[in-house]
């Protein structure tokens, strides 16, 4: 099913024209996602010399409640590292502010 989700040219077309179309119907109900945006920051801070990188994770896992539901939550979770952001504070680094949909 990963050659499905990655590479749809890949897969015969013999192999899709077998599955019902009740099966066709619900394309995210084995989808697991993990995308990755990474931000930089140049130029902050008071004295305009810090840097800030921030990592953003929203993985996305489908959940089947039933046969004809599906429930996807997200959470975007940040990665941020800054660099004398704040005089003297050196480098920095942890997880940010965690968003969660649906709410």
């Amino acid at each position: 099913m990963c050659a499905v989700a990655l590479c749809p040219g890949l897969v015969p077309f013999a192999a899709v024209a077998d599955q019902s179309a009740g099966e066709l119907a619900s394309p995210v109900a084995v989808l697991i996602s993990v995308p990755m945006q990474l931000n930089y920051d140049t130029d902050i801070a008071p004295a305009d010399d810090g840097d800030r990188y921030c990592l953003n994770v929203p993985p996305v896992v489908s959940i089947a409640l039933n046969q004809k539901s599906n429930v996807i939550p997200r959470a975007i979770i940040p990665r941020v590292t800054q660099d004398d952001i704040v005089p003297g504070s050196g480098r920095l680094s942890g997880l940010g502010d965690t968003v969660q949909f649906p709410k």
